[in-house]
């Protein structure tokens, strides 16, 4: 059986073929000339082509959820801006998908995966835009530069908290004790310019704004708005976006 909390669930039936694909792939592990880890184009963001790991159980979710950050910075008249940083980015897809739309002049990309910063600096290298994109491999906000700032960071991070002993993927999907949630919002004023927004997402069925509340407030900052995320349809999904000024 499915666990109950399934990330980016659409109906029943669907998250019972992803497990179930998901499953298949755990106990026959995918092979690509034996390199789960080779870099293959993955979307193409108005000619802006953006790298991925071959191995399926790689993939972080970010490529779903891009289109609806920009959907949701819209919505909250956040944008464009100067410099914006992908905290929690992984291999890019959110922050390329805002700088191929000219949403940001410069980016930069921040995650603990050392591998998937080694494929944002592949992706800005195959498309001949290393000037305008920074990265950075740290814990949290703890190897970025005192220098660094940004008029904008979106993000999304582990949403869950574990609750099993086989919840142990701390890289994609579970933060325990919100660990890493205290250290983004303990430290997150010292690198935004003065009034830049955090726009965070989360999962509707696990927290809500309140649930950070507190973290934000002793870090500096206020909760501006939490609004629902959408699927392609259009319709409310599981997810939400928390907004905070800083």
């Amino acid at each position: 059986m499915p666990p109950e909390r399934i990330p980016n669930a659409i109906d029943p039936q669907l998250e019972a073929r992803i497990w179930e694909r998901r499953r298949r792939f755990a106990a026959e592990p995918f092979q690509t000339d034996g390199d789960g880890y080779k870099l293959e184009p993955a979307v193409d963001y108005d000619g802006l082509v953006v790298f991925d790991f071959a191995d399926p159980m790689l993939f972080g979710g970010g490529a779903v959820h891009a289109p609806d950050f920009l959907r949701a910075l819209m919505q909250l008249r956040i944008g464009p801006c100067e410099r914006l940083c992908d905290f929690c980015g992984g291999v890019g897809y959110i922050g390329y998908s805002l700088l191929s739309r000219r949403f940001c002049k410069t980016l930069c990309f921040v995650d603990l995966n050392a591998r998937a910063i080694d494929a944002v600096n592949f992706t800005a290298r195959h498309n001949g835009i290393e000037n305008l994109v920074t990265t950075y491999v740290s814990d949290a906000l703890d190897q970025v530069p005192e220098n660094e700032r940004w008029d904008l960071v979106v993000c999304n991070p582990p949403q869950l908290l574990p609750r099993v002993q086989t919840d142990k993927d701390t890289v994609m999907t579970f933060d325990p004790e919100w660990r890493l949630h205290r250290k983004f919002y303990s430290n997150l004023k010292n690198y935004m310019n003065p009034g830049a927004h955090a726009v965070v997402m989360g999962a509707r069925y696990e927290t809500t704004a309140k649930t950070f509340q507190p973290m934000i407030e002793a870090g500096g900052g206020r909760v501006v708005a939490e609004i629902p995320a959408k699927d392609f349809r259009g319709a409310e999904d599981d997810r939400y976006f928390l907004v905070t000024q800083w």
